[in-house]
């Protein structure tokens, strides 16, 4: 896409976050109807992801839908701290839009990502999905002062509407 080489949205960003979310949640389901386990918490994944001839006690459908589980619960712990070091500006400010520097770093190195045009997101609307995932995890380097702080900047913006249910409202 012409305009976004090296250019990465919080916006866009927030709503992908949540839907690893979603689908690890599904995954999770599944594992679960399938039988395959109470929890993935304490299993021994490497044990998991043998064949089910040598593990004959889970399913090879189990094996697999474990690891992947597995890999979608990793990946959405290690977006927590890369989303918090991507776009976290401070003092409850979420940068709109980022660089990124060097495409092949580390995120979590300092330079790799940097925020674009100083632009806030502080919409009460999409943008509240990274809000949302900043604050929940609860990594924000201000503490609860930050978390407190991402709400406080967005509330001048929000209107207050009465919704009547004849969708004249919009």
């Amino acid at each position: 896409m012409r305009g976004w080489v090296g250019r990465m949205p919080a916006l866009d960003n927030g709503e992908f976050l949540w839907g690893l979310v979603a689908v690890a949640q599904g995954l999770d389901r599944v594992r679960e109807h399938k039988g395959c386990g109470q929890s993935i918490q304490g299993l021994d994944l490497a044990r998991a992801n043998t064949s089910a001839h040598a593990q004959p006690s889970l399913s090879s459908d189990c094996a697999r839908i474990l690891a992947l589980l597995q890999s979608y619960r990793n990946y959405v712990e290690w977006l927590k701290h890369t989303a918090v070091a991507a776009f976290y500006i401070g003092q409850g400010s979420i940068a709109s839009i980022v660089s990124i520097n060097d495409p092949q770093g580390d995120p979590l190195a300092n330079g790799t990502i940097t925020p674009r045009g100083g632009g806030v997101l502080d919409d009460p609307y999409e943008g509240e999905l990274m809000a949302a995932w900043l604050y929940l995890s609860g990594l924000l380097p201000d503490g609860a002062k930050g978390e407190d702080d991402i709400w406080v900047l967005k509330r001048p913006l929000l209107k207050s509407r009465i919704y009547s249910g004849n969708g004249t409202e919009c």
